[in-house]
């Protein structure tokens, strides 16, 4: 059960982050639950952490680290990532895997996609999951024959 002040802020492990800072004197980095900069700024200056951690907004919006750092007051959201097929969304891995895909997409030089498909994401991902364990099986065979 969270304590009344957890619930009252963003971030998802700040309270686990001041719990830990009585025991070691590393810079803390919390990460998970960040959507305003307000937000950011109380944890930092709380000393509950020393750095912030950001993915999920920079999937869909590159540019809110520069808004940020320019002083911006900041406020973003991240949606409930569905397929629409209820089986596939009780499984609880879309919000992964979407993002995931959002920064591949990034990291290969292609902008990110705020309407990207999540059933076209997730089935392939199920189809590059089946295509790397047949390559692991035929690497395993390989071996086991030498």
């Amino acid at each position: 059960s969270k304590s009344k002040s957890t619930s009252m802020r963003e971030a998802y492990f700040l309270e686990f982050s001041e719990n830990i800072r009585k025991y070691v004197n590393t810079p803390l980095m919390v990460t998970g639950g960040f959507r305003t900069r307000a937000g950011m700024d109380n944890a930092l200056q709380s000393s509950a952490c020393d750095l912030i951690g950001v993915a999920r907004p920079l999937a869909v919006e590159t540019a809110v680290v520069k808004r940020l750092l320019a002083g911006e007051d900041v406020q973003f959201a991240t949606k409930p990532i569905k397929t629409g097929v209820r089986m596939i969304d009780q499984l609880g891995v879309m919000e992964i895997i979407w993002y995931a895909a959002q920064f591949k997409a990034i990291g290969s030089g292609k902008r990110a996609n705020p309407h990207l498909s999540p059933l076209k994401v997730f089935i392939q991902y199920v189809f590059k999951s089946i295509k790397d364990m047949v390559q692991g099986q035929k690497i395993i065979s390989r071996l086991r024959a030498s």
